[in-house]
């Protein structure tokens, strides 16, 4: 089996850069996000244009069998914020066509679109499942509930019955996921009991906290690890009662994670592109970095 390579990158939240007052002028229904605009010294389409440039840097070192996008690919939050344009159609449109690799996307709790239209913008449902070299990929709706307001779509439990359907599709493959989010802890014993049951699930990758970090989820779920992936926009804090998205912190710098896999094991990473950020508490010139690398069994 040849080596498998795929990039996965979240939360990109592309959406309106006009201003709240901007948009209200030109649309009075409408409720732009507070992370829109310029964010850590970037125009959304510089921050774009960064992306791009590494998803080509990766491809250039060894060609990307594919790309997975877990989610937040806008902050559309369909049905409450009555922008003018469908921002995930228009970043398929505008950014995903430029990707060097086929593309699979989730949902996130802002891309909020009900099934049909979601199936309209890309082609696949919320959720789905789809093989990439050698392996199967559960692309799993963790959101799949309407629109509670600026947040978006309430946590909805990791679907275990269609998982076990997808899988008995195809018997002898190894197992990854991706999900928006997962949350393992309140997921509890059933959740624990379909990991110990299924070994061939190898590991989950994760976005919507923003922050990369590696999770081991213990002895009680087969040992299994959660990468939570990043993003590739903002962080933010509370300030005097106001959330402010152009505060930075290297623990949410931009980034994306790395998978390779053969028949043997696999492998991941973080990787962080060298980047200046402009914030409002002060400028962070970051070099290129990636983690070390996590490699465990593939079967």
């Amino acid at each position: 089996m040849k080596k498998t390579r795929i990039l996965l990158v979240s939360d990109v939240h592309y959406t309106t850069e006009e201003t709240a007052k901007e948009l209200k002028e030109k649309f009075p229904d409408a409720k732009a996000s507070l992370a829109n605009g310029p964010i850590l010294g970037y125009t959304q389409q510089q921050r774009m244009d960064f992306l791009l440039e590494a998803l080509q840097r990766e491809q250039e070192k060894a060609p990307l069998d594919a790309i997975l996008m877990p989610g937040d690919l806008s902050i559309d939050d369909y049905d409450f914020r009555n922008l003018p344009y469908n921002y995930c159609e228009k970043f398929r449109d505008e950014v995903m066509a430029k990707f060097p690799a086929p593309t699979f996307v989730l949902p996130g709790n802002h891309d909020s679109y009900p099934d049909d239209q979601w199936q309209a913008i890309f082609g696949t449902p919320r959720q789905f499942s789809v093989v990439i070299g050698g392996a199967l990929f559960l692309m799993a709706d963790t959101y799949n509930s309407p629109t509670q307001g600026a947040s978006g779509s309430a946590y909805t439990p990791f679907d275990i019955e269609w998982a076990r359907a997808e899988m008995a599709k195809h018997p002898d493959l190894p197992v990854f996921v991706a999900a928006h989010y997962l949350w393992w802890q309140r997921e509890g014993e059933p959740f624990a009991a379909f990991l110990r049951e299924n070994p061939r699930v190898r590991a989950f990758f994760v976005g919507h906290s923003h922050r990369h970090e590696t999770i081991r989820m213990g002895k009680a779920y087969n040992d299994r690890s959660i990468y939570d992936i990043g993003a590739f926009s903002y962080y933010t804090r509370a300030t005097n009662g106001r959330w402010d998205f152009n505060m930075f912190h290297q623990d949410w710098r931009w980034g994306y994670q790395m998978l390779e896999f053969d028949d043997k094991s696999f492998r991941t990473w973080h990787v962080c592109p060298a980047m200046t950020y402009h914030a409002h508490n002060g400028n962070f010139e970051l070099f290129y970095d990636e983690t070390p690398v996590d490699e465990q069994p593939i079967c």
